[in-house]
């Protein structure tokens, strides 16, 4: 998915608000905003950060990082960015980020770039889930979006290093939603993305 005007959107469904969750995705940025706001939210749901329910998977300027808001309002937002190297330009990287329940971890091309412990369930929103902006347009990414997943698990370092290393390694199970861009039209990149409702008593 190339971004910079463009984005998708795919309607809420409760299985992709699960309690555990992973969002993965390759991204490659075309470039890094300037002065101002540099947040540009990759994947995301419900609303913004502010919103209850909102979760992303995101960049500060060059600086992955995740967000969760469990409660509501500002006072609840969990924001966790990486400790670890800032990413390129026009260079593909691995990011991922996984609440297991009690941490918040986030990970950079395989590898763990910081967590943070927040022992709260999360609490399921009621909006789309946006790729490419943030899901309440306020800003869009500027680069490429492929390969993104969305589990109803937490994934361990073993895996996301696996998916990190090699894009065709085992998904494994828990994939609720998934987008890959690499073959087909716009039209067809909304139809791909699956959503297991059977498999979730939906």
């Amino acid at each position: 998915l190339a971004t910079g005007s463009n984005h998708l959107d795919l309607s809420h469904a409760a299985p992709l608000d699960p309690a555990s969750i992973t969002v993965e995705a390759w991204v490659k940025s075309a470039e890094f905003p300037g002065g101002g706001d540099a947040r540009r939210w990759l994947v995301n749901k419900n609303s913004n950060e502010g919103v209850q329910g909102h979760y992303a998977l995101m960049l500060d300027r060059d600086r992955p990082g995740a967000y969760l808001n469990i409660g509501g309002g500002k006072e609840n937002v969990f924001a966790l960015w990486s400790d670890g190297p800032r990413l390129q330009t026009n260079r593909w990287h691995h990011l991922a980020f996984t609440y297991d329940g009690t941490r918040l971890r986030l990970f950079v091309d395989g590898q763990p770039a910081g967590e943070t412990r927040i022992e709260r369930p999360r609490v399921a929103g009621s909006s789309p889930v946006t790729l490419g902006r943030r899901q309440d347009g306020y800003s869009y990414f500027r680069g490429s979006l492929d390969e993104v997943r969305l589990y109803d698990r937490a994934l361990d370092p073993a895996e996301v290093s696996a998916h990190a290393t090699d894009p065709g390694s085992p998904e494994g199970p828990g994939v609720v939603a998934r987008w890959d861009f690499n073959t087909l039209s716009d039209a067809e990149q909304e139809a791909e993305c699956e959503i297991d409702e059977e498999a979730h008593g939906q």
